[in-house]
C-alpha cells in the first residue's frame, strides 16, 4: 500500500514539474483488443456459416422474430460481414479521433495546461473503450447469427 503511495506522489511530482506523463501502452493495447473482437467475429461468421443456395437469416428479432432472410448467400455472401465492416469503420475511426487527441495532450502539457490534458487524455481512453464495448455488442450479434443458424 505504501509503495502505491510513494509511486503516485512520484509521478504527481514529475508531473508538476513539467515532464511529461509517462506514456502507457493501453492506447495501442486498446486498439489491439478491439480489431481483434472484430476479426475474431469475421472468422466466426466465415467458419460457422458456408456460402450456400438455402435460407440464411441475417437478422433475428426476440419480439418480432426473423426480419430480414437471405435465400441466395453463394451470390451475396458478402451481406454477411455487413456489421463486421461497419464495427471494423467504428474501430478506426475511434482510434484516429483519439490518437488526434492523444496529440493535443503533449502539446497542452508543454504548454502548462494540465488540468485540460488530464481531460483531453480521458476523453481518448473513452473513446477507445467504446470502440471495445461497440465491437463485444457486434460479437454478441455475430455469435446469435450462428445460433440461429445452426
Amino acid at each position: 500500500m505504501e509503495e502505491k503511495k510513494a509511486e503516485s506522489l512520484e509521478i504527481k511530482e514529475r508531473f508538476e514539474e513539467g515532464e511529461k506523463a509517462p506514456k502507457k501502452n493501453y492506447f495501442w493495447i486498446l486498439f489491439v483488443l478491439g480489431i481483434s473482437l472484430n476479426l475474431l467475429g469475421a472468422f466466426l461468421l466465415w467458419y460457422q456459416i458456408k456460402p450456400t443456395d438455402s435460407a440464411v437469416i441475417l437478422h433475428y428479432n426476440s419480439f418480432l422474430g426473423i426480419d430480414i432472410i437471405d435465400f441466395d448467400l453463394e451470390d451475396d455472401y458478402y451481406k454477411l460481414f455487413g456489421v463486421s465492416a461497419v464495427g471494423l469503420i467504428i474501430c478506426i475511426a475511434n482510434f484516429i479521433l483519439s490518437f488526434l487527441i492523444f496529440k493535443q495532450v503533449d502539446r497542452f502539457l508543454e504548454e502548462e495546461r494540465r488540468q485540460e490534458a488530464a481531460e483531453r487524455q480521458m476523453g481518448g481512453y473513452l473513446l477507445l473503450i467504446s470502440s471495445i464495448l461497440v465491437q463485444l455488442g457486434i460479437l454478441i450479434y455475430i455469435l446469435a447469427i450462428i445460433r440461429v443458424n445452426g
